[in-house]
């Protein structure tokens, strides 16, 4: 092999590895970080919130449950 080659082979491995451990890297520190995967959390509870919300005031509101409807209450 010409020196150049293998000058060239060495320098494509060292970027790799450096590559390679860069992602890594990142990948630890992501996972270090405070908030890491807690938006989809947060967000799930969110949603489950107003789901529930919307549940509760639909069964409220609707007729012949605990509320009487508008119709209903002028009769009486």
């Amino acid at each position: 092999m010409s020196r150049k080659l293998i000058v060239q082979q060495v320098y494509h491995a060292i970027l790799y590895f450096n590559d390679k451990s860069n992602l890594l890297n990142n990948e630890k520190r992501r996972r270090e970080c405070a908030g890491h995967r807690k938006s989809w959390r947060v967000k799930g509870w969110v949603n489950r919130i107003i789901a529930t919300t919307l549940l509760i005031t639909n069964l409220l509101t609707s007729p012949g449950l605990f509320l009487p409807s508008v119709s209903y209450r002028k009769v009486m």
